[in-house]
């Protein structure tokens, strides 16, 4: 339910490493274009380039912070999902 509510989030998208470390992705530092949240995909669409983060895509990250004493762990995606295929037709503007 937890994973669920994240995925809800307008600001970004979480993440979990195979060593099940979480942390978030901010919208903000994904650049190159404004991103949107769209309810109806669970998706982060990119408004020009049509990029998307949908749940359950593979991204990798790298930490840009650490807080050991709130426990948040911020990345950023140094390496997109490949969903070029079959989800990029599923983007409606």
């Amino acid at each position: 339910m937890k994973k669920a509510e994240y995925m809800e989030t307008e600001f970004g998208f979480f993440v979990e490493l195979e060593n099940t470390v979480e942390g978030l992705v901010r919208i903000d530092s994904l650049g190159g274009d404004y991103y949107i949240y769209n309810r109806d995909l669970s998706a982060i669409l990119g408004k020009n380039s049509k990029k998307m983060y949908m749940y359950g895509d593979t991204v990798m990250v790298e930490v840009i912070a650490a807080n050991k004493e709130t426990a948040q762990v911020d990345f950023k995606v140094v390496k997109e999902p490949d969903n070029n295929g079959q989800k990029k037709k599923e983007i409606k503007n």
